[in-house]
């Protein structure tokens, strides 16, 4: 449940004070930030294949999101994302589109998951400037910081903020009062809360409830359900503690779907040398 008390107020994500740059389009975004986990080892210790596999990787991430973008755009939908894209730093914004943010987010992630690319960021909501040229605001502030910060493990974090700007958005939408349980109720099984109280993604659920719109992508996600279990198991294997410690949390996000969902043949064990098996 959300805690409608300790919720940010208006001010303090600062979407009242756009008058401020009022010759510039400065406005309240929906803004999702991520990155990809050891892009850096990757790029400055890898083998050129390794490398390479990474580009191409990121090529196919934007190719993806193109097409999703071009789908959406598309009534009944009408979406409208925008996107840039630096090292390996994803910039997904919207200003309206809350709510299909957060599936494609979500699909992304399962797209990286299953080719072994694990990512951590943050979707918030704040003012910002998004055009041709360049990205301008606190609200890519906060988003970055949140990543940098409080994200930590390879999961997206949905911080308040995002709650508050959907409450305005759809209010203005529907023209009557949406509230923040309003927006929980919506959300539902698209976020977790973690035993730090931080609220993320539940990105497997995201894309199981995108695959079994189609009895034939059933398969398909349990096939991507396996991968991703394979390669947690796999970097477990990684005797750097540090790095081990994040993907002891994937295990244990992916455990925790996989029970929920009755995927119990996906659950990813230790024996008592603390080898990881399917």
């Amino acid at each position: 449940m959300i805690d409608e008390k300790n919720l940010p107020s208006v001010n303090e994500i600062g979407i009242n004070n756009i008058d401020k740059l009022s010759n510039h389009d400065y406005k309240g975004y929906f803004i999702a930030y991520f990155d990809i986990l050891g892009y850096e080892s990757i790029i400055t210790k890898g083998e050129t294949e390794e490398k390479e596999k990474l580009l191409e990787t990121i090529e196919d991430t934007i190719k993806l999101s193109k097409e999703i973008f071009s789908l959406a755009k598309k009534p009944p939908s009408n979406c409208e994302i925008k996107m840039k894209v630096f090292s390996d730093n994803f910039l997904l914004c919207t200003e309206k589109d809350y709510f299909y943010l957060i599936t494609l987010i979500g699909s992304l992630q399962c797209a990286l998951a299953a080719k072994n690319y694990f990512v951590r960021g943050s979707i918030s909501y704040g003012n910002i400037i998004f055009n041709d040229d360049y990205i301008y605001g606190k609200g890519l502030i906060d988003a970055y910081k949140l990543e940098l910060n409080n994200a930590i493990f390879p999961r997206i974090i949905i911080d308040d903020s995002s709650f508050v700007g959907a409450t305005i958005v759809e209010s203005k939408k529907y023209s009557t009062q949406v509230t923040t349980k309003d927006i929980e109720k919506e959300l539902n099984a698209f976020y977790c809360i973690d035993s730090d109280r931080f609220k993320y993604l539940n990105y497997l659920e995201a894309m199981k409830d995108y695959k079994e719109k189609g009895e034939k992508d059933v398969s398909k996600f349990k096939d991507l359900l396996e991968k991703h279990a394979q390669y947690i198991a796999l970097n477990l294997k990684i005797e750097d503690r540090s790095i081990k410690q994040k993907y002891q949390w994937c295990m244990n996000y992916h455990n925790k779907f996989c029970k929920k969902n009755g995927y119990l043949e996906y659950l990813i064990k230790e024996n008592y040398d603390g080898i990881c098996y399917l």
